[in-house]
């Protein structure tokens, strides 16, 4: 189903997600909660950053949830709503602290409701995608998406350093996503193949892939590895910043929410995980991938090339293997294939300096993690 911030799924909750900032924060959330609810604190550090804290004697662990990082996708702003009001109705018996940050909120309201990938303001280029802005803090910023990672960045910076483990969740999704039957030969899976960019930062490939398997294997097809080093999107942030087990969750393609994508199955494991269960009942397998380069849109005349070497604006989709061996051509320089490479998030239309295309290959060892099965 296509989901706007009007859609009739949602006119049944509360809505947490408004476009005009208080003049005081941080401020108490009103909750009809009892006083014998495990939360102890519901707090709105900023603009749509919640922080939500159980009674207990030391804090332990501590889970953010974010959405909306990209104004169209509207996976994660479903999730992180559907959370806070299950929250203060009193529906999640609350085990674990949280954090639930909604992103970009500006771009989110945008062409009523809809909602675009990031606001078009002159003289920030590839800043005005919010999932480029993380890192250091902007003295100066100069648009939305760096105001609103400065507002991000200060509520983590105040809240994570009194956690001794953090997992970042930051959910998305993509608009070129294949079935899993087009990744996997010999399976006949008509689901999306929904997966997850993993950010090691200081931990092992080896405890990354095993807390995928212990936790998120009912949720991801495939999970992508990405090198150690420091990233301006949020999870890669989380990660080297505060030592997060981080990741993004891409689920499924920009407008839909249903069980193809793996959305609620997603909604149904983080509230299990609010409740403190964090280890899945069946883990499953999954495919394992490293990511390699980045492709840097350099020059405005960047272009994708078919089969037979022409421009094209249809870029081969995610994960799916292509014949050409020259993919892209720019600045008169062809860009080729190596070997079995694939690609994510192959878009000519990205503004000058903003990644063009990721591009990614199988992992000869699968970090000890189960092969998958074509469930």
């Amino acid at each position: 189903m296509h989901v706007g911030l009007t859609s009739q799924g949602r006119k049944v909750m509360k809505t947490y997600l408004y476009r005009f900032p208080s003049a005081t924060y941080p401020r108490e959330v009103h909750t009809n909660l009892p006083s014998s609810s495990n939360i102890a604190s519901f707090r709105e550090m900023a603009h749509g950053c919640f922080w939500v804290r159980r009674r207990r004697v030391s804090s332990e662990r501590l889970l953010v949830v974010s959405g909306g990082m990209h104004g169209d996708e509207k996976a994660g702003i479903f999730i992180v709503e559907t959370l806070l009001n299950k929250l203060t109705e009193g529906v999640i018996n609350l085990h674990t602290d949280t954090l639930l940050l909604f992103g970009n909120i500006e771009a989110a309201f945008a062409q009523d409701g809809k909602g675009v990938r990031a606001l078009k303001e002159n003289g920030c280029g590839h800043f005005n995608n919010l999932n480029r802005c993380f890192g250091t803090p902007f003295s100066n910023p100069k648009c939305y998406a760096q105001k609103r990672a400065n507002e991000i960045m200060h509520v983590l910076e105040e809240v994570a350093p009194k956690y001794k483990r953090i997992d970042a969740i930051d959910v998305h999704q993509s608009f070129a996503v294949p079935l899993v039957e087009e990744v996997r030969d010999n399976c006949h899976n008509r689901t999306e193949y929904t997966y997850a960019m993993a950010y090691p930062g200081v931990h092992p490939e080896h405890e990354v892939l095993n807390w995928f398997y212990q936790e998120y294997s009912d949720i991801v097809a495939g999970v992508v590895l990405y090198p150690p080093g420091t990233y301006p999107t949020f999870a890669g942030y989380m990660a080297a910043t505060f030592g997060a087990y981080a990741a993004t969750f891409e689920q499924g393609t920009i407008g839909y929410l249903d069980e193809v994508t793996y959305t609620p199955q997603l909604l149904a494991n983080l509230e299990r995980k609010l409740s403190g269960r964090f280890i899945i009942d069946k883990p499953l397998g999954f495919d394992v991938w490293e990511k390699r380069q980045d492709i840097i849109k350099e020059h405005t005349d960047f272009t994708f090339l078919d089969i037979n070497g022409n421009p094209t604006h249809t870029p081969p989709r995610d994960f799916v293997a292509f014949p050409q061996q020259a993919y892209a051509k720019q600045g008169g320089v062809l860009i080729y294939r190596e070997g079995r490479e694939r690609l994510l998030f192959a878009n000519p239309d990205v503004p000058v300096g903003d990644r063009t295309a990721c591009v990614i290959a199988r992992k000869k060892e699968n970090g000890g993690i189960a092969l998958p099965p074509c469930y």
